[in-house]
């Protein structure tokens, strides 16, 4: 998408308040000069001792500007940052949307940090193109185009001064700006992500890095980062003092030819020397604001930097359309699903995680999934719960094409105990996400079926859940789940740091309490597997067998030798 095209259609929702802020601008950038210049023509004319009702209305004349000058100017400021901030929110809104259907995608091609940086500061750096790139030139070229207007009435030689000046201000300076600042290769926003990706992984593996002794190298890499930014911050500022500079300096120039030009006027009587003044202190103010134009050019190009970055991470808004216009309605009482050769492999990954899946549930039935660590049962389960997609549309739920069913609606039904399950500060009534319309008792109960009855539901959770043990938090995110009480459960590793007697009572619990929900079940635990209606084998992303307890045992193959080996265990 071209940068510019992404900000048009959220500019033109705030055309009220822009065009309102322009006209606002305009108007205080004239009476700034009519100020001036009266100010200046007042003060040539008190040499040569006028009426003091000339005073007066010359006075009054300064004293009006003045204040119209103040009223404009802030309601500008006004318009112009409402426009900039509604904006803002919209770009916001929007990228938030396009955001959520690349996850959990996103994060495997953009590291944390960065993608803190892209949310937060990238979005934020759009206020300046209205308020620095499009604004500006606008307002000035009306103002400028009034002056001239203006000064022709005394000079037109002046005035010829005057159009020569804005064009070089306006056209002339910035585009040489431009032409700089595409040669030179601007890594702030890189370096800024670098920076911020370290610091994260420096607050998040704290632990780790101090155990193993690393923080004095964690330290140095910070260091690196920080110093490479402030080098970039550094010279992009030069840059922008540096063209600032010249633009100031080409002000004077056209101050200093205003001045010889209109003295030499003045000595051929072309123009009464009582107006030289006024031309001169117009013309110096009319200069004064044009530094920001030299930056525009540089704030162009890091707001396309910006737009880029941010495209990168964004669906194409089809996308959430695309989910709008899915199925939100079906069977979901009598709901089946089926796998039909199904291949996954994960962005950026030489080999398949998954291949050639096939395997059907049907509604209420009891599965579990096992198999050595990286055989692929997470995967299959993230692919159902819709965490992950495949392209290859050989999943479905009962008989309907998964990429034809709305996400939403899917994760509405369901109720999910994944292995990494995310708890916030707050409370642990918080932090069980119940509504309103679960009362203290139930919120208790659920507590006590996970065997948190110690917990205060008003008791603090820290960030992350640090000061909960691995067990309590897969206990409190089961009572999650219970709370939503979905007929479709998906369960990931839920009790693998729970001891195996208070696992399997909760386990219990949960088979009791849903015995018309089905249940697909990851787990390396064979113990109280004898009860599920199907037992799926993985190994190497492979499903090497499937079948009732019964039938697994009597084939004797992966399952019958595991459970040996798990039962010689328990004995010894």
């Amino acid at each position: 998408m071209n940068a510019l095209s992404f900000i048009k259609k959220y500019l033109i929702q705030e055309k009220k308040d822009m065009l309102l802020a322009i006209l606002f601008g305009v108007i205080a950038g004239i009476a700034s000069i009519g100020l001036f210049a009266a100010s200046g023509y007042l003060i040539a004319k008190s040499a040569f001792a006028p009426p003091l009702y000339a005073l007066v209305v010359l006075t009054s004349t300064v004293k009006l500007l003045g204040f119209t000058k103040a009223i404009a100017k802030y309601l500008e400021r006004y318009t112009s940052h409402r426009a900039t901030f509604s904006m803002l929110q919209r770009i916001r809104d929007a990228f938030f949307d396009r955001v959520e259907n690349m996850i959990p995608k996103l994060f495997y091609k953009i590291r944390s940090g960065d993608l803190l940086t892209r949310v937060v500061t990238d979005v934020e750096s759009l206020q300046d193109f209205f308020l620095r790139v499009l604004y500006p030139p606008i307002v000035f070229l009306f103002t400028f185009l009034a002056t001239i207007f203006f000064t022709s009435f005394y000079s037109i030689w002046i005035a010829l001064v005057l159009i020569f000046g804005m064009v070089i201000s306006i056209l002339g300076l910035p585009y040489l700006v431009y032409q700089k600042q595409k040669k030179i290769k601007d890594n702030v926003q890189k370096n800024r992500a670098s920076l911020a990706t370290s610091l994260i992984e420096l607050f998040e593996g704290f632990r780790d890095i101090k155990i193993f002794q690393l923080i004095e190298k964690r330290e140095s890499q910070l260091r690196f980062y920080s110093e490479e930014y402030e080098k970039e911050q550094e010279r992009q500022n030069n840059h922008i003092s540096m063209s600032q500079s010249i633009q100031t300096l080409f002000g004077f120039f056209i101050v200093w030819i205003v001045i010889g030009l209109g003295s030499y006027l003045v000595t051929i009587g072309e123009i009464d020397g009582i107006y030289l003044a006024m031309l001169v202190i117009l013309t110096l103010i009319l200069f004064e604001d044009t530094s920001s134009l030299a930056s525009l050019p540089i704030y162009l190009e890091n707001n396309k930097k910006a737009i880029n970055r941010l495209n990168e991470i964004t669906a194409p808004e089809t996308e959430k359309n695309k989910d709008q216009n899915r199925i939100s309605d079906w069977n979901k009482e009598e709901l089946s699903l089926k796998c039909e050769n199904v291949n996954y492999r994960y962005p950026n990954s030489s080999h398949r995680t998954l291949k050639n899946i096939s395997t059907e549930i049907k509604s209420g039935e009891k599965i579990a999934i096992i198999g050595t660590s990286g055989s692929g049962k997470s995967t299959l389960l993230q692919l159902l719960l819709k965490l992950l997609n495949t392209d290859e549309n050989t999943i479905y739920a009962s008989n309907i094409k998964f990429n034809k069913i709305n996400d939403e609606a899917w994760w509405e039904q369901a109720s999910v105990v994944l292995q990494d399950n995310h708890f916030f500060y707050g409370t642990i009534r918080e932090n069980l996400f119940a509504d309103d319309t679960f009362t203290e008792v139930e919120l208790q109960f659920v507590l006590k079926q996970v065997e948190l009855h110690y917990f205060n539901l008003d008791e603090l959770v820290h960030e992350r859940g640090d000061n909960l043990s691995g067990g309590e938090k897969q206990r409190l995110a089961i009572a999650r789940a219970m709370l939503k009480n979905g007929n479709i459960w998906f369960l990931d590793e839920p009790t693998s740091s729970i001891d195996q007697l208070t696992a399997n009572r909760i386990m219990q619990r949960l088979f009791d309490q849903n015995k018309a929900a089905t249940f697909i079940y990851v787990t390396h635990r064979l113990l109280g597997l004898e009860n599920m209606d199907k037992i799926i084998v993985m190994d190497k992303g492979e499903i090497i067998e499937q079948g009732t307890p019964g039938e697994l045992i009597s084939k004797r193959g992966y399952y019958f030798e595991m459970k040996n080996i798990e039962a010689s265990l328990i004995d010894a």
